[in-house]
């Protein structure tokens, strides 16, 4: 049973190790209906996938999402969900970003005067990563904002955001060139939106905005009940619609 543990267990890298013991279990007892067999334990079978991974891969994580089929949108579905895996070089220092995204949604991107949204989650990353850049792109027909591509990234520098928007762009046949970017109000990640779309409209993201003005509010000590009553509707969210020469120094 070992090996037949360890053949689907290399075969698809991206099947969890207990779905694997569950798919040769059921394999076995259907073509061994009326036979005794002796098995492994759930527990030592994934054991056994997970040492198998690790001699095929060298335990090395990169090489295993690049092989076939962990890079494809499915086992059925050929097309590439990896989009990219790339080492670069910022100063001395060593980088990498991976790109993942559907090609169905990265069509998207295709579209000329697109809006696009930009945003990055830190919290749910893997190591050795710091963000996972998001890039998402309103869909006309759904009147929605889409994710289409993912970008893991282990800098926040701004050659390092230039250059995740540089391979999403390769991505999209350099096709990509939106109407407006909106991203939050990180200077490194707008001054990246800026050298790869000159002409964009770069939009600052009102939920960012008042989230910094609100840790700005906490810092400097303003109880709680004035920090809400600013940052309710009407107060200072309609500076934002007010032209900048009729906003009093």
């Amino acid at each position: 049973m070992r090996s037949e543990l360890q053949k689907p267990g290399i075969a698809n890298l991206s099947l969890p190790p207990s779905l694997v013991w569950e798919q040769v279990m059921a394999s076995l007892h259907e073509a061994h209906p009326n036979a005794t067999l002796q098995t492994i334990a759930r527990l030592p079978s994934i054991a056994i996938i997970k040492y198998a991974r690790t001699q095929a891969t060298g335990s090395d994580a990169f090489r295993a999402i690049e092989s076939s089929p962990t890079r494809n949108v499915a086992e059925n579905d050929p097309r590439p969900f990896l989009q990219f895996s790339v080492v670069h070089t910022i100063g001395c220092g060593l980088h990498r970003g991976v790109g993942f995204g559907h090609p169905e949604l990265i069509r998207l991107l295709r579209y000329s005067n697109a809006a696009i949204y930009i945003d990055g989650t830190f919290k749910m990353v893997p190591a050795p990563f710091r963000q996972c850049l998001i890039v998402m792109v309103k869909d006309l027909g759904v009147d929605v904002y889409v994710p289409a591509m993912y970008v893991l990234m282990d800098s926040k520098h701004q050659d390092a955001y230039w250059n995740a928007l540089n391979f999403v762009i390769i991505q999209t046949g350099r096709l990509l060139e939106p109407a407006t970017v909106t991203c939050d109000f990180e200077r490194g990640l707008m001054n990246a939106v800026i050298e790869q779309f000159p002409l964009v409209k770069i939009v600052g993201c009102l939920f960012h905005w008042k989230q910094a003005l609100r840790r700005k509010m906490v810092e400097l000590r303003i109880p709680q009940d004035q920090i809400a009553a600013a940052l309710s509707s009407g107060m200072v969210d309609v500076l934002t619609i007010i032209p900048v020469a009729e906003i009093a120094d």
